[in-house]
């Protein structure tokens, strides 16, 4: 077989060598030249596409709720993900080049947008703050340092929001998904525009730098970057300003991210509450990537219902290249083992049937016995990051007006939340909408009094609400 593509970038000379493929059919394919990969994988997606079809007609869907297209898709993208793994030898080159390429244009989704820069003086002070934070050892620099970096970012603002009422809009922080390996803010502007639209919000989504060529905290730097430079932070050694200026003050942001990007979103805030800088008003975690040991059952629960079939082999490289030096349960590389008391509100929403819905409960048990303010939300049936597809539109709305509600009222200058944080399965089936309560262990009354409760909201019963 050919050797592999990769190669072990000067950045990261942490990163482990790739393992070969793991099943006999993904060995012949990647032993392939490209163009002929690409036709057996083109034809492997096409044979499970029909399959799903005939499977959906003849025995039902795979989940109760799942129309025809729901089937087809998570079909076609498990077949890719079957196809490429991580370790494959064409399989960085294919995804990287086709998400690279990928933009979902801004009138597609009934948004404007603005390509805006962050620039970091600095940058080196920026970097040891970070891994000071994470407790690692300073980088030796054996060549100037550039004394400038820019983090390439988009402005996204949904077309419903006048243009006179931007200035006085909160603001989204945004890190997108992808494995900490690949995608960016153009292939999901589906949801930020979605997220400006419901938060009545101007959404910053940064294009952080990925993995395999920046592992662990290159991204936390990136993102840690951006904040600063929303509140005109300036501390540390080093300071970051848009290209387009913009500043607002903490109460008025939300940091919000899927997938690894909720990962990110969580080592940000535990970042800035280390160094000592204003948190933001809250943050929402789309289907968040939190234990990177890979441990949660539902991995293998859900492995069948979801399009994240990754290859257990090429997982766990990947994540050990995230990870670099420091390990893959290292509490701010896993913000599940990590340190979460003082983080501001949290909305976690996820999939009941996609593989980090452990992930999500899990966190939501930290969150809560940290003494956070925090609300989980299961959706029946639904995938990884179900908001980004348009297949089930009953749901992705109810999520989002969700999000909406849950910005709503963390932004209100009133109080911050007397509503009591919920844990809830919720159902959209038939144009009706159910919620049903799951159980949600202890509560730390003292910090829900402190948000504004009241006693006699301390305790509820679980139960049914339609609505």
């Amino acid at each position: 077989m050919p050797s592999s593509r990769f190669i072990v970038p000067e950045g990261n000379q942490t990163m482990p060598p790739p393992p070969g493929p793991s099943t006999t059919s993904q060995k012949l394919s990647h032993a392939l030249p490209l163009p002929f990969h690409l036709m057996a994988a083109g034809m492997s997606t096409v044979g499970s596409v029909v399959t799903a079809v005939a499977a959906h007609v003849l025995d039902g869907p795979v989940k109760e709720s799942w129309n025809l297209a729901t089937s087809v898709v998570v079909a076609g993208m498990r077949s890719v993900m079957v196809s490429h793994p991580p370790q494959g030898r064409h399989s960085m080159s294919i995804i990287r080049g086709v998400t690279s390429r990928l933009t979902i244009p801004f009138a597609v989704v009934g948004a404007r947008g603005e390509y805006v820069d962050v620039s970091v003086k600095n940058p080196h002070h920026l970097t040891e703050a970070v891994r000071k934070v994470a407790g690692m050892a300073p980088v030796k620099y054996d060549r100037d340092v550039p004394s400038v970096r820019n983090i390439p970012a988009e402005w996204v603002v949904h077309k419903s929001i006048d243009a006179s009422q931007i200035g006085n809009s909160p603001i989204v922080l945004y890190l997108h998904g992808g494995a900490h390996i690949f995608l960016s803010p153009r292939t999901h502007r589906i949801i930020t525009s979605e997220i400006s639209r419901v938060c009545r919000a101007r959404v910053l989504a940064l294009d952080y730098r990925l993995i395999p060529e920046h592992p662990f905290p290159s991204a936390v730097e990136d993102a840690l970057a951006a904040y600063c430079a929303l509140i005109n932070q300036q501390s540390h050694g080093f300071s970051s300003t848009l290209s387009v200026p913009t500043t607002t003050t903490p109460n008025r942001i939300i940091i919000m991210g899927d997938s690894s990007g909720g990962c990110l979103t969580l080592q940000l805030m535990q970042t800035l509450k280390t160094l000592d800088i204003p948190l933001p008003a809250g943050a929402v975690l789309l289907s968040p990537l939190v234990d990177h040991s890979v441990t949660s059952p539902s991995w293998a629960q859900n492995f069948h219902s979801d399009f994240m079939a990754l290859d257990p082999a090429g997982l766990s490289w990947a994540l050990d290249c995230y990870a670099g030096e420091v390990g893959r349960t290292h509490p701010l590389v896993s913000p599940l083992f990590g340190d979460l008391t003082g983080l501001p509100p949290l909305l976690i929403q996820a999939g009941e049937a996609e593989v980090l819905a452990d992930d999500a409960k899990k966190l939501h048990s930290k969150a809560l016995s940290c003494g956070l303010w925090c609300e989980l939300q299961i959706y029946k049936d639904m995938f990884h990051v179900f908001h980004t597809f348009p297949t089930q539109p009953e749901t992705t709305a109810t999520a989002f007006n969700e999000i909406g509600t849950f910005v709503s009222r963390t932004l209100s200058p009133q109080n911050c939340h007397i509503v009591f944080p919920r844990s809830l399965r919720i159902t959209c089936m038939s144009g009706k909408v159910t919620e049903e309560r799951l159980p949600t262990g202890e509560i730390c009354i003292a910090s829900h009094r402190k948000l504004g409760g009241s006693p006699d909201l301390e305790r509820r019963d679980s139960g049914i609400i339609t609505m």
